[in-house]
């Protein structure tokens, strides 16, 4: 598996289905119109522990790409330019703030 830059940056990931209802559960609350939102995800991962829990053989290796070698495989691989556009996400902490739709202990 390869991971983009840094295989220990923790990196907030989210399933597209779950941002899928998140995002019809807004569009239907005019309360929610007029705002920007930050949607949950689960624990940040880093790429090792992204590389751990996909493993299903229990021997999968990760392996770091730099960014030099994503902008080289862009003169071969349209996707690869896709990952070069976010590679931003990857070389620092991804962290997502969504307290104002998360739900509370309360609730």
């Amino acid at each position: 598996m390869f991971w983009p830059d840094k295989l220990d940056q923790p990196h907030a990931l989210h399933y597209l289905p779950d941002l899928a209802r998140a995002l019809v559960v807004l569009a239907d609350s005019e309360a929610s119109w007029g705002r920007a939102w930050n949607l949950p995800s689960p624990k940040p991962l880093t790429g090792r522990q992204y590389a751990a829990a996909a493993a299903l053989d229990g021997r999968t290796r990760v392996s770091a790409v730099p960014k030099l070698a994503l902008r080289t495989a862009c003169l071969f691989e349209t996707q690869a330019r896709d990952v070069t556009e976010i590679f931003w996400q990857f070389d620092r902490p991804f962290l997502i703030e969504a307290s104002a739709i998360e739900p509370t202990s309360d609730s």
